[in-house]
């Protein structure tokens, strides 16, 4: 069977077909004027600092959503010790090398050794408390075993608390044990302070609801801070202030306890 097509069918189908081109046509513009590619070529007309800008920003809108309140009270204490930060890491630099050996030794941060060291005794090996806890780490109570161990280590019969090398590796060997039996590397630290007997429960956060010494709960915090400029100023050269600015690259480093 034959179909004949009529002057009028030809007539329709070419106006069918040109209402199918409009409207394909209309789709893609569309798509085209679109939030993405406005968007796109939006960025393509700005210079490469302002598209660096737009990202920094951007990388701080969501790191700000990310940082938890522990890492937040840390960069509190950052600020308010900042201003005496450079002269106490000055002071701890000529037992560097000390403190990296201990660290090493016993597998613990470097920079929160000296973090410790910077709150517990300002980096003054002749310090001695009231409780006459003594010298760079303020050696007081020892458990027994690291004691007979650093004293092997160092082949003496006695340790003396004011020599750096044997006051470092006794009180770093007091922290890793410390650190060891804490659930939460922030009670390693509180036990440092206020002895294993004061931590109780299995966060920080169950040990801070407890009515006890606002300075006691401050303690992991400020030594935190401390191993924070000690990090940046590895990476940088010198201690950085922490603002909008740099605040991205300060949330990239990595601290023990509150990430």
């Amino acid at each position: 069977m034959k179909i004949k097509i009529t002057p009028q069918c030809s007539k329709a189908i070419t106006r069918i077909m040109f209402i199918m081109v409009a409207l394909f046509s209309g789709i893609i513009s569309f798509i085209l004027s679109g939030p993405a590619v406005s968007e796109s070529q939006e960025l393509k007309g700005m210079n490469q600092p302002a598209v660096m800008a737009l990202a920094m920003k951007e990388s701080l809108e969501i790191t700000k959503k990310e940082i938890s309140p522990l890492r937040r009270q840390v960069y509190l204490e950052y600020q308010r010790k900042m201003k005496n930060g450079q002269v106490l890491l000055d002071r701890l630099s000529q037992y560097q090398h000390i403190i990296e050996a201990a660290a090493s030794y016993y597998n613990l941060d470097a920079d929160l050794v000296t973090g410790l060291i910077a709150y517990e005794s300002g980096g003054r090996n002749s310090a001695v408390s009231d409780a006459q806890a003594r010298g760079l780490m303020q050696i007081y109570v020892v458990p027994r075993g690291c004691v007979l161990k650093i004293k092997k280590l160092f082949q003496v019969k006695r340790l003396d608390y004011h020599n750096p090398a044997h006051n470092i590796f006794v009180g770093t060997a007091t922290l890793a044990q410390y650190m060891k039996n804490a659930p939460d590397p922030l009670l390693g630290l509180v036990a440092y302070n206020a002895g294993p007997s004061a931590v109780k429960g299995k966060s920080y956060f169950e040990f801070s609801q407890r009515r006890i010494s606002k300075d006691i709960k401050r303690f992991p915090f400020i030594v935190s801070a401390y191993a924070l400029m000690a990090k940046v100023q590895k990476k940088t050269g010198q201690i950085l202030p922490l603002n909008q600015e740099n605040q991205a690259w300060f949330d990239g480093i990595e601290l023990l306890g509150v990430n």
